[in-house]
């Protein structure tokens, strides 16, 4: 009986161990002022540009510029660092950068300080995130990882929504200096939090003993990349991941600029920078129902590939229907049947990921699948704030406007790379016999 008691893997019990719960709950609090910072920048660029997509883009580029830069060589760090001291310096960091950023929108420095700022921001955040996937198999034994991926991957993501949400309402009700202040008080809240967790050294013993054997830099970080490039499973990750991100990187471009021009034309019942907080927050909602529908499912996880297939199609199809509506209560309808859709996706793959590796290597196999999600991301970030402009709605039969175009293209291309890499799947399992 006590045997089948251990093996159960409910939030609740994840929860009840001490080392998880200060773990989820620092995530919890960084994430959430990291949400924080980004509706502030969001606002800051996008009332001096009136709204345009472009002032939009290089936000977004400078953000995530730092992701693509240092992923890999910070995965590779994070096998050999100790990853709770790494996660509380980090928390500390960006205390003093948000800070910086109070300073200089609140003085109205030049834009070139505050991208200079948000790059250094940005690449601090680098050594977080595969600190904190890297730590979990550490703290969970292999029978409680699905469990375990469900609860972090869902709260990553509807903290990014609800903060989302909530960062908007700050930045209308208190304006955007003061609320950088709010987020370094947050970031400096869940350095405290990760402090209360119990390690010693949470290195693997086949990283500590790269460390005295002074391995290369590179090599570690080549030889994550060669496994997430060479491993079937975390290869049919990536690539999807990387597609996905043109739906989601599409909607941050243009999703500010169509809540204004919807509410224009419903009337302007609050402000834009709102509605895109509340669509995000609504998409939050959705996702926590994400590892409800893995529940029912569990016992056919042993196909998780073709799970991830069915949801990627589904969340094509989603975006589409999102970019042809013109109603703000039909966009806060249907966005959490999206965020359902992602939120299976990411669970699923981060449990691949982490069942198809060494122990060893997550670090930096997690930077590398990370690294290629970002570069598609800011590539599709920049192609449409650039190229957004040359689109002519005009063109179009039915009265889109441009920012709807957009996502409807993007929803198509997700879906139909879905589609056709199925297909190429089963023809290549036919020849080779497979």
């Amino acid at each position: 009986m006590q045997d089948q008691l251990k093996k159960k893997s409910s939030f609740r019990n994840l929860l009840e161990h001490p080392g998880f719960r200060a773990l989820w709950l620092g995530q919890v609090l960084e994430q959430l002022s990291d949400c924080i910072i980004w509706m502030s920048l969001f606002e800051t660029a996008m009332v001096q540009s009136h709204y345009s997509p472009k002032a939009a883009s290089v936000t977004l580029f400078w953000l995530v510029f730092p992701m693509i830069l240092l992923g890999n060589f910070a995965g590779v760090y994070i096998d050999r660092w100790n990853r709770k001291h790494t996660m509380i310096i980090t928390n500390l960091l960006r205390v003093g950068f948000s800070t910086l950023l109070f300073v200089l929108v609140g003085h109205k420095a030049p834009s070139e300080w505050n991208y200079v700022t948000v790059f250094f921001f940005s690449a601090v955040t680098q050594f977080f995130i595969p600190a904190k996937s890297a730590m979990i198999p550490q703290l969970v034994s292999r029978d409680e990882l699905l469990a375990a991926n469900s609860l972090s991957t869902t709260t990553t993501w509807v903290v990014v929504l609800f903060g989302g949400a909530f960062g908007s309402f700050l930045v209308a009700r208190i304006g955007v200096p003061d609320v950088f202040l709010v987020g370094a008080a947050v970031f400096l809240l869940s350095a405290i939090v990760i402090h209360t967790i119990r390690s010693v050294d949470t290195r693997t013993t086949a990283a500590a003993q790269a460390v005295q054997q002074v391995k290369s830099i590179f090599h570690d970080m080549l030889e994550g990349i060669k496994y997430v490039f060479l491993t079937h499973s975390t290869w049919f990750v990536s690539r999807r991941i990387a597609v996905l991100m043109v739906a989601v990187g599409a909607f941050y471009v243009e999703g500010l600029v169509l809540s204004n021009t919807v509410l224009t034309r419903n009337g302007q019942i609050m402000k834009g920078i709102e509605l895109f907080g509340y669509i995000q927050a609504s998409a939050g909602i959705g996702m926590l129902f994400g590892p409800v529908v893995l529940g029912f499912v569990s016992k056919k996880l042993a196909k998780m590939l073709n799970f991830v297939r069915m949801s990627f199609f589904f969340v094509g199809a989603l975006t589409i229907l999102f970019a042809l509506n013109s109603s703000p209560w039909a966009a806060l309808a249907m966005a959490p049947f999206i965020g359902m859709g992602i939120s299976i996706i990411l669970i699923l793959t981060d449990t691949i990921v982490q069942t198809s590796l060494p122990h060893h290597l997550m670090g930096r196999a997690f930077s590398s699948v990370i690294t290629m999600r970002n570069l598609s991301f800011v590539i599709i970030v920049l192609a449409v704030g650039f190229l957004s402009k040359h689109i002519n709605p005009k063109f179009f039969i039915y009265a889109f406007s441009r920012e709807q175009i957009v996502l409807l293209l993007a929803g198509v291309l997700v879906m139909t790379y879905s589609l056709l890499a199925e297909i190429l799947a089963r023809i290549f399992r036919d020849i080779s016999g497979r």
